[in-house]
């Protein structure tokens, strides 16, 4: 008797596009005001992304100096860019024709133009109200990548507020990061001593602190 060989059909494993969906939907559509408008604002990044873009500007406004230092300045009288004592760079000494092409010219623009909003951006970012991963549980414990410090240090801002326009409530401030420290110290306490902590964030600690 000859045996016909089945074959055994698989289920789909969920590719990563369907994960990336599911975590968002579910962040997306969540109760919770710190999941549904609590944002990474990613500082570092920006941070480095605009040091990038200062170093290619850099670039060009030193070709750019080096260029109008080879004209005749005389005619400034006060001489408020000390145009005069200015550093020559002899490697590039008559290189007019590498800075007017149009190639350059270009660059140059769009350089500026993703440097300048850039900047704009990071000052409305950094004016925003923000939290703390750790004040959000949830979040916190989803992150397995992070530990309890980059967990502590971590900021969120919040996309539903209106942005500071002052120093704000320096008091309120004080007490949430007093707050988060003996958050810290528990939860660094109960994860050699106890798999669950006694709160799980800073932000419960502060709920039952007003009971």
């Amino acid at each position: 008797m000859i045996k016909v060989p089945t074959t055994v059909q698989k289920r789909p494993v969920a590719s990563d596009t369907m994960s990336t969906f599911r975590k968002a939907w579910y962040d997306a559509t969540d109760d919770n005001y710190l999941t549904l408008f609590g944002f990474r604002r990613f500082r570092t990044a920006h941070l480095l992304n605009l040091r990038f873009l200062e170093q290619d500007i850099d670039k060009i406004d030193h070709q750019l100096y080096q260029a109008g230092l080879d004209f005749d300045n005389s005619h400034n009288i006060i001489h408020r860019l000390a145009l005069k004592q200015a550093k020559r760079d002899g490697s590039l000494k008559g290189n007019m024709e590498g800075i007017t092409n149009e190639k350059f010219i270009k660059r140059l623009r769009c350089l500026l133009k993703q440097y300048d909003d850039a900047i704009t951006s990071f000052n409305n970012i950094m004016m925003m109200e923000t939290f703390a991963l750790a004040d959000h549980s949830l979040q916190s414990h989803r992150r397995s990548d992070f530990n309890n410090i980059e967990t502590f240090k971590t900021r969120l801002v919040r996309v539903d507020l209106a942005r500071r326009d002052g120093p704000g409530d320096i008091l309120r401030h004080c007490f949430r990061k007093v707050l988060r420290h003996i958050w810290f110290c528990i939860r660094q306490k109960s994860s050699l001593a106890h798999p669950s902590a006694a709160y799980d964030s800073a932000a419960v600690l502060e709920a039952n602190l007003k009971q």
